[in-house]
């Protein structure tokens, strides 16, 4: 039997490579993704150790 949770954080495991692969062929990060990237506690504010360097 498959346990739903494995396979649910398996597909996010997949995703979040996939986003990370194409951020490295770019050179970008997906708008819906910096966000995240930026704030990665999601309180609504970037602290100063926080904040990502552009590029």
């Amino acid at each position: 039997m498959n346990d739903p949770e494995k396979e649910r954080l398996d597909d996010l495991g997949q995703r979040i490579d996939q986003v990370r692969k194409g951020a490295e062929e770019h050179g970008t990060i997906p708008e819906e993704h910096e966000q995240t990237l930026a704030d990665p506690d999601a309180d609504g504010e970037v602290e100063p150790h926080e904040a990502q360097p552009p590029g």
